[in-house]
């Protein structure tokens, strides 16, 4: 019972995602098509690589606005240098250490200048999204090669290629969390920081942390859509943010920090790409999505609130 009490976010999330399937597949022939179910585990994945960053974020005690214009800054850069003849394989590098240095710029002006964590992110993703634009002046690159797209929309086994991934980084981030000092460091961090400086450690440090790699999954999530379309758009990351927050919140992450839910963020990334995959199969608007999204925040926000009180 303690077990089920503890968890009952994640088994309640469980729950509804039986309701939704059960609901749309009454509704819709097509739903239940393997071709469908492989499509919403595809689609889930961007939700969930970048809600896991946010998780570590936001179990710190803060919140990472610049992660869509991380992942848009990163995916032009990417995709015009492997349109200037990069391999793959130096593309996905090359958008790992734009992550990286994304997230140290983070931590430089939050955790050495001082800048609220809130206006320096916001300040970030103003930044960022205008260097993507620019760049680009404001035009899609795509035609990327085919080993590079073949991560987006390649499979193993029947497989995609990026649920694979996506399982390999909740498997390391999972490791990390829960079977190293990292978990306990990164939970206290967001309850009392003063704790960790006493008992000698660096808290700077740790916040620094959370920030690369709460840009590190950006990064990945940029890789991933960027394959899938075939394009790298600077204005893909637009809706990143708010995805990335409604998926660890719906989870169970505590906003105000100290506790994180890491499989509820898997099973919240799969909620809403099965819930934007059934509304668009009812041809319900795109418009009417983002105001759902945004509904399930509010919900989520209310009822961890009320949880923690």
């Amino acid at each position: 019972m303690i077990f089920v009490k503890k968890h009952l976010q994640q088994f309640a999330l469980a729950g509804v995602i039986l309701l939704f399937c059960a609901l749309f597949c009454a509704t819709s022939p097509y739903f239940w098509d393997a071709d469908n179910l492989r499509n919403i585990l595809d689609q889930s994945t961007v939700n969930v690589v970048a809600g896991l960053g946010m998780t570590l974020v936001l179990t710190s005690g803060v919140t990472d606005l610049s992660v869509g214009s991380a992942a848009a800054l990163t995916g032009v850069l990417t995709a015009l240098a492997m349109k200037a003849g990069a391999p793959a394989w130096a593309g996905c590098v090359l958008a790992l250490l734009c992550g990286l240095g994304v997230g140290l710029w983070n931590s430089l002006i939050i955790v050495r200048v001082g800048v609220n964590p809130f206006m320096g992110t916001l300040t970030s993703m103003s930044i960022f999204s205008g260097l993507a634009l620019v760049i680009t002046q404001a035009s899609p690159v795509y035609g990327l090669p085919p080993d590079f797209t073949w991560i987006g929309r390649g499979r193993i086994g029947g497989v995609p290629v990026s649920v694979l991934i996506s399982a390999a980084l909740f498997a390391l981030i999972f490791v990390l969390y829960y079977g190293t000092r990292c978990g306990v460091y990164v939970s206290t961090l967001g309850v009392n920081a003063e704790a960790l400086r006493r008992c000698g450690v660096n808290d700077r440090r740790w916040r620094t942390g959370t920030f690369c790699a709460c840009s590190l999954c950006a990064a990945v999530a940029s890789i991933l859509i960027t394959a899938r379309l075939n394009c790298a758009e600077p204005l893909a990351g637009a809706a990143m943010n708010l995805d990335a927050i409604a998926t660890s919140v719906l989870g169970g992450t505590a906003p105000r920090g100290g506790r994180a839910a890491l499989f509820g963020t898997a099973l919240a990334g799969v909620l809403l790409a099965l819930v934007k995959n059934g509304l668009t199969m009812w041809s319900v608007s795109s418009y009417y999505q983002e105001l759902a999204v945004g509904v399930i925040i509010l919900v989520s926000i209310v009822l961890s609130e009320a949880r923690r009180g």
